[in-house]
């Protein structure tokens, strides 16, 4: 675990590592990457204190600022965000980022709902998402 206190968004005070990496392989779970600095500095710290590797997973990636070079300059191995964020990246941009698909989550979810309306008997709400998918690249080849 990682314990990060911020002066204000984007800009970390201090981070401190809890626990022991020592040879091991290791993921960073988080909501989201926005600029990447933060991903870069745990990663920079997991590293120093002895990680084989370290590789991170996030929810949304934003991916605003200098997010890519951030990523790209990185100790991590690879970086795997979902799509719920749509960017047109160019494969050269960055090697490491990998986006993983979760649209049949979410339409499973939705649809699992709507059954539940229908099979209890009560009135079904109609729901309307719109989802974006990206038919630009194939987020599962990697």
């Amino acid at each position: 675990m990682i314990n990060k206190k911020r002066i204000k968004p984007n800009e970390i005070h201090s981070m401190e590592l809890v626990g022991d990496v020592k040879g091991r392989n290791v993921i960073i779970v988080d909501d989201l990457v926005d600029t990447g600095g933060t991903l870069k500095k745990g990663a920079e710290l997991i590293m120093e204190s002895g990680a084989k590797s370290v590789r991170a997973v996030a929810t949304h990636g934003v991916l605003s600022g200098k997010a890519f070079e951030n990523l790209e300059s990185s100790p991590l191995t690879e970086i795997l965000v979902s799509d719920t964020i749509i960017h047109d990246i160019p494969p050269t941009k960055t090697s490491k980022l990998k986006f993983v698909s979760c649209h049949k989550l979410i339409s499973d979810a939705i649809w699992s709902l709507i059954q539940k309306k229908i099979n209890t008997r009560n009135k079904p709400t109609l729901i309307v998402f719109k989802l974006r998918v990206s038919h630009t690249q194939n987020p599962l080849s990697f």
